[in-house]
């Protein structure tokens, strides 16, 4: 599986988020912080997963609650877009 990989887009008052490979939860803080910087007139944020072969566990947890602070702290709204068909990596226990 390849690394997350990631495209934003932005119009004035909404914005797309783009997300291909492996969602680790580092790749989910890198993601979601580029939103962070989107102008505050962007409140409307649509979440397309559909590229994401592999997501880790602690990476949805992560995502979503990153996800809920961002739309919060704008009053906006999200949408998220998940493949038809989910990979769950097992966390290993060392």
């Amino acid at each position: 599986m390849h690394a997350l990989e990631y495209t934003l887009e932005s119009h004035d008052r909404s914005a797309t988020l783009y997300l291909r490979g492996e969602l680790s939860t580092a790749g989910a803080l890198h993601a979601l912080n580029l939103c962070a910087d989107l102008p505050r007139s962007v409140r409307a944020l649509r979440v397309d997963c559909r590229g994401v072969g592999l997501f880790h566990p602690s990476a949805i947890d992560a995502f979503a609650s990153l996800l809920g602070d961002w739309r919060e702290g704008r009053g906006g709204m999200t949408h998220i877009e998940l493949p038809r068909e989910r990979h769950i990596a097992r966390e290993r226990a060392d």
